[in-house]
């Protein structure tokens, strides 16, 4: 399954961070391990993802064949 993320900060230029966070559905009991990735992204760089519904760009391929010989 992929997801989409459209940018809605109105942010301009590049950015290099270092973000550390733990997987979803890892199953660890440490007190300092990294928080899972929404929480990490919101408290450590200061954005919130949200879910919403958008528009977005599908292509369709009806069908596929070999070329021929020329």
């Amino acid at each position: 399954m992929w997801t989409a993320v459209v940018d809605q900060t109105g942010l301009k230029g590049r950015y290099d961070f270092k973000l550390q966070w733990t997987l979803d559905d890892a199953q660890t009991a440490a007190p300092d391990a990294p928080p899972e990735l929404f929480t990490a992204i919101q408290e450590q760089i200061g954005l919130k993802l949200e879910r919403v519904r958008s528009p977005a760009d599908v292509l369709v391929i009806d069908k596929v064949e070999r070329p021929g010989a020329n």
